[in-house]
Formats: structure tokens, sequence, C-alpha cells
């Protein structure tokens, strides 16, 4: 299966606040949602949704295509409203860049190293670009 900009960074914002981290919970609560039993064994339910988490619980391959800088996340995860080149000059959204470069690393690797896995990802601003022949 095609992962394509399906990393969510489980990070704080740009402000300092809770990111998506609150939405998942109250989104896992309100629906009470179902989740893989195993995944929902290891700890709290809702960080099922996550990612990182939910991509250790599935058996089917999966190849990872995603961007450090997920366009949509910093817009509607890290609440910055930046373009790729106005994002580098604050000192602080460059902090926050960083932070969901990094954590978008270790969850997509922490999919994409199980055997049969696989991932392309690049550090640009973009989102979900397989999809969209215009980016290539």
């Amino acid at each position: 299966a095609l992962v394509d900009g399906g990393i969510f960074a489980d990070t704080a914002d740009a402000r300092g606040g809770a990111g998506y981290t609150n939405l998942f919970r109250s989104v896992y609560e309100m629906q009470h949602s179902v989740v893989d039993p195993d995944c929902r064994g290891s700890g709290e339910g809702w960080r099922c949704f996550l990612s990182g988490v939910a991509g250790r619980f599935v058996s089917t391959p999966l190849f990872i295509s995603q961007s450090l800088y997920d366009t949509w996340q910093i817009k509607n995860v890290m609440h910055m409203q930046c373009a790729a080149e106005e994002c580098e000059g604050s000192p602080a959204q460059g902090r926050a860049l960083s932070l969901l470069r990094g954590v978008t690393m270790r969850d997509a690797a922490g999919v994409a190293l199980r055997k049969g896995n696989g991932a392309f990802m690049w550090p640009c601003f973009a989102h979900a670009t397989v999809v969209i022949d215009s980016f290539w």
C-alpha cells in the first residue's frame, strides 16, 4: 500500500500547543473508535491514530512517500502561516520545522524499516505529491 503524505507528526505546534494530539484523542473518544486490538493493548487507544504507532501493527507491506516539510502539516498542525522561503527566516519557525522534520523521520522510519516496507522521503516543502502530476 502507498502512504502519500500520511505521516502526521505527534509534536507540539509552533506556538507550543499540543498540535494534533488533543484532536486525535477527542476524535477517538467521540467516535468510540475501534482500532487494532494489539495496538490498543499497547497503550492509550487514541495513539493508534498516529501513523508512527499504527504503522507497527499493519501487516500489509507499506511504501511511504513523504516530504519532511509537509506543507499541509506546517499550516494545519504546526499553525504556521508561511511559504517555504518565509519559514526559513525566523529562528522560532526554524526550530519548529526542525522538530517537524525529526518527528516525521522518526515515525516514518519506525514503519519503513520493517521487513517488506520502504520509503522515499525528501527535504522539500510539499504534500501528497505522488498523486499530483504537476509536481513531477
